[in-house]
């Protein structure tokens, strides 16, 4: 009897273990999404400010309709909206909490809505015919494969599941 008991506390000591790599590999990925959206944060503040009008070929070839300013202010939004959720994966760590699934569901919805939030603001400005055309509906690729880090399967189907909805409802 006294076996039985070690194996199960080795058992759940072991899941104890992995549901905090989880967590870790979750922090992971909020970095890799951080350092995306600030790039297109510095991106979209640079094509909004720093470029002259006439050297932006963008601002041309859709005649001055661009939302580099919107899309900025939204992806410097976002990384901040990334920030704050690997500081708090980063505390929960640090203090051996456990957490329930659905805040994983919810800022699995969130992120994965972020591009199709890019989406509408560019289709407003420029319209939907060239926004759809445009290579913004890969980020939902990006978002999608960013869901492996969270290693856990129902979660990762989740996040397609709304890509796929969210892209189907554009």
């Amino acid at each position: 009897m006294g076996r039985l008991f070690r194996v199960n506390r080795a058992r759940s000591q072991f899941e104890e273990d992995l549901y905090f790599e989880i967590l870790k590999s979750e922090r992971l990925r909020a970095r890799i999404l951080m350092v995306f959206l600030g790039g297109l944060c510095v991106l979209g503040l640079g094509v909004a400010f720093a470029l002259p009008r006439e050297w932006n070929p963008i601002d041309r070839l859709l005649g001055g309709r661009f939302p580099a300013r919107a899309i900025a202010i939204f992806s410097g939004a976002a990384f901040l909206y990334e920030l704050t959720v690997h500081t708090v994966v980063g505390q929960v760590i640090r203090r051996r909490f456990h957490v329930p699934e659905f805040p994983r569901y919810g800022n699995a919805l969130v992120e994965t809505s972020f591009p199709s939030i890019l989406l509408m603001v560019l289709s407003r400005a420029v319209g939907p015919e060239i926004a759809l055309n445009s290579p913004l509906p890969m980020l939902y690729f990006l978002f999608i494969s960013l869901s492996t880090l969270r290693l856990t399967a129902p979660l990762s189907i989740f996040t397609g599941c709304v890509a796929g909805a969210e892209f189907t409802l554009l």
